[in-house]
C-alpha cells in the first residue's frame, strides 16, 4: 500500500572463514554460510547458515483483491504454500473457501479470475491479515511470532465503503486484534466483525454444509445473483 507500510531491512549475510581445529583443513571462503570440519568428518552449520534458512522459511502475502465500492472484505491469515506458488487466494483445492463460494453464486467461473471478478463484483474483498512472517509451514500454527501486518488504515481510507469484516478462522481474528487493531482510527476500529469456521483443510471436522450455512454473511441476498 502506500505511506505507512513498515519496511523490511535487508539482511545481509557475510562469506565466513573456516574454523581451525587440530584436525581441520585450510581455512577457505564459503559464501552465505561458514562450516566447522573436524576431523574431517563432522560437517556443522554455523550460526550465518540458521540466518539463511529463517530467509528461506519467510512468507509474503499478496496485495488485496478489491473494488473501491467493496463492502465486506474477508480475511485469511496468509498464503499457504500452494497459493504462494500459483499466485492465488486459496489455491489448494482441499481448502474449501472456493466450493462455499459456488454454493452462494450460481454458475461461478472454474477460472481464477472469474471467481475474482465474480466476488468483487458482489462487494467483496479478499486479503490477509499479514503482510509477511516467517512460516515453516502452510499452517497458521506455523507462523511465527515476527509477523508484520498489513496496512489497513489505509486500505480502509481508499475503501470508504467497508461495513463488515469476515475473518477466515479464529487466527485471522486473533492477529487482527493483536497486530491491526492499535494501529487503527476509533471510526475503523469500530467496523463490525465476524469469525467464520475456518475454509482450511486442516480444519474439516465441520460438515461443508455447516459452513456454507455460516458463510451465508458473506453474500447475503446476493447468492442468487
Amino acid at each position: 500500500m502506500d505511506e505507512g507500510v513498515a519496511k523490511a531491512t535487508p539482511c545481509r549475510v557475510r562469506p565466513c572463514r573456516l574454523r581451525r581445529t587440530p584436525n581441520s583443513m585450510s581455512g577457505a571462503w564459503f559464501d552465505g554460510y561458514s562450516i566447522t570440519r573436524c576431523c574431517l568428518s563432522r560437517i556443522e552449520l554455523c550460526a550465518d547458515a540458521l540466518i539463511l534458512r529463517q530467509l528461506t522459511m519467510l512468507s509474503f502475502g499478496f496485495p488485496p483483491v478489491s473494488s473501491p465500492t467493496a463492502r465486506v472484505l474477508v480475511l485469511g491469515s496468509l498464503p499457504g504454500r500452494l497459493s504462494l506458488e500459483r499466485g492465488e487466494y486459496y489455491a489448494n483445492p482441499q481448502n474449501a473457501f472456493w466450493k462455499i463460494v459456488a454454493a452462494r453464486i450460481m454458475d461461478l467461473p472454474s477460472g481464477y479470475p472469474g471467481r475474482v471478478a465474480a466476488v468483487v463484483e458482489r462487494g467483496v474483498a479478499l486479503w490477509d491479515v499479514l503482510a509477511a512472517a516467517t512460516r515453516s509451514g502452510s499452517l497458521d500454527a506455523d507462523i511465527g511470532a515476527d509477523a508484520m501486518p498489513n496496512n489497513f488504515r489505509a486500505f480502509f481510507h481508499i475503501h470508504p465503503h467497508i461495513r463488515l469484516l469476515a475473518f477466515n478462522g479464529a487466527t485471522a481474528a486473533k492477529l487482527y486484534e493483536r497486530h491491526v487493531i492499535p494501529t487503527l482510527t476509533d471510526g475503523q476500529c469500530a467496523i463490525p466483525c465476524v469469525t467464520l469456521p475456518s475454509t482450511s483443510a486442516a480444519h474439516a471436522s465441520l460438515p461443508i454444509a455447516t459452513k456454507v450455512a455460516r458463510w451465508s454473511v458473506l453474500l447475503g441476498d446476493q447468492s442468487l445473483g
